[in-house]
């Protein structure tokens, strides 16, 4: 954990320099106290959400939607975006309206898609006229039916997601594409990725899998993803200029044998190189959740993974696929019980997303006026007092990596 300490250290903080200065005189006020404290972090913590839970809860005051206002900042819809959802134009995709109006409206969150195609022929994969197509032979109709809900799917929800899994589950789910090999599987999946591009450039687009971390892969050297992503961007870059895959999502359902640290440093650090090698491109954990009954497992285990992604490099966003045992498809969630009491994995969550990893500083300005912070990258309100001053001035401010440098002029 020290190096992992280091490593947040180095890839989640950057510099602010407050420059205090009379507005009256506007020389520079030595002494004046300077504290930064933090509002939202840049990293994104989300959760799946679902949009029925309004059906019970229209206000949104109950303990579903309290609780991830209090403990998240991004989200994603379970199912409202899939391919059947929006085909049928039913209850689930009303549903997704009202959560996503909710969330980024009244929350002013951003959030992610899922799924654009999912190409399997049961549950939630693919509609049933595909799964005909499929049946008969006829690939070529089931691809370019693929392509045309690809096109109309993205041109219909615009900007609304900073990202879309434009493909789900591609490492056993492929009744449509060639996997002879990675490279004949990689022309079908850039084919997707392209036609999301066109439709909606300003969006992202993510591959989502299973098995990224578990115990089938966790050497760390799987030669399924190590050959294939390359071959998918290989066909790249995307109209927009982009990588064709902006970026991959790791789904991270865990059983109760989790991998060791080790094998997920060895996995991370693949992607980090990745990420070198293709500007723009990131590694998420999308669907974050471990099957036991263990709780003090559990809540270790949430602790060790969420630091080792968010020392990461290659990490942008961390979800958990629901985080309350009431509502978790399999009724073993990452933060609470059913009752809503909280688990291990809440204090965890707490301690390092709200306080270990979250800016609360004060400093006092030197004989030119200067106050220097190292905080974590987001959004901070500045507060200046001195004793000269009038009021206290506060001023909101976004820290990125590449430093922050603000002057406050205050009423002396």
């Amino acid at each position: 954990r020290v190096d992992a300490d280091e490593r947040i250290k180095q890839y989640r903080t950057g510099n602010l320099s407050v420059q205090v200065k009379s507005k009256t005189t506007g020389n520079p006020i030595t002494g004046a106290t300077v504290t930064v404290n933090m509002t939202k972090h840049s990293f994104l913590f989300g959760s799946m959400m679902d949009g029925k839970y309004f059906t019970e809860d229209p206000t949104a005051s109950g303990p579903y939607f309290t609780n991830f206002r209090n403990l998240f900042n991004y989200a994603v819809d379970e199912d409202g975006y899939d391919w059947q959802a929006f085909d049928n134009n039913g209850t689930n995709l009303a549903q997704a309206h009202q959560l996503i109006n909710y969330i980024t409206k009244n929350l002013s969150y951003t959030m992610r898609g899922h799924v654009t195609v999912w190409p399997r022929c049961n549950a939630y994969g693919l509609p049933q006229n595909i799964c005909n197509m499929i049946e008969e032979n006829n690939t070529t109709g089931a691809l370019e039916a693929t392509q045309q809900h690809i096109l109309q799917e993205s041109k219909y929800w615009g900007r609304t997601f900073d990202e879309v899994d434009v493909i789900n589950e591609i490492s056993y789910c492929h009744e449509m594409q060639d996997v002879s090999s990675p490279q004949s599987q990689a022309k079908t999946l850039a084919s997707w990725l392209h036609d999301s591009a066109v439709a909606n450039p300003s969006t992202g687009r993510r591959i989502n899998d299973i098995q990224v971390f578990s115990s089938v892969f966790d050497n760390g050297n799987n030669p399924y993803y190590h050959e294939l992503l390359p071959a998918v961007n290989s066909h790249g870059p995307a109209p927009d200029g982009r990588p064709l895959m902006t970026g991959f999502g790791a789904e991270s359902h865990f059983g109760a044998a989790v991998p060791s640290v080790a094998s997920v440093l060895q996995t991370l650090e693949w992607f980090e190189e990745q990420a070198k090698a293709e500007d723009g491109f990131s590694l998420a954990i999308t669907e974050y959740d471990v099957l036991t009954t263990d709780q003090d497992l559990y809540g270790d285990w949430t602790r060790d993974f969420l630091t080792l992604a968010f020392a990461s490099p290659a990490v942008d966003r961390f979800l958990m696929w629901g985080f309350d045992d009431g509502t978790h498809w399999l009724g073993s969630a990452p933060l609470f019980y059913k009752d809503w009491s909280p688990k291990p994995g809440y204090f965890h969550w707490k301690e390092l997303v709200y306080n270990k990893w979250w800016t609360n500083d004060i400093a006092v300005t030197n004989g030119s006026g200067l106050a220097t912070f190292h905080p974590f990258l987001g959004e901070h309100r500045v507060t200046v007092s001195c004793a000269q001053c009038t009021a206290p001035t506060v001023v909101e401010v976004t820290v990125n990596k590449t430093g922050t440098n603000i002057v406050v002029m205050v009423d002396d």
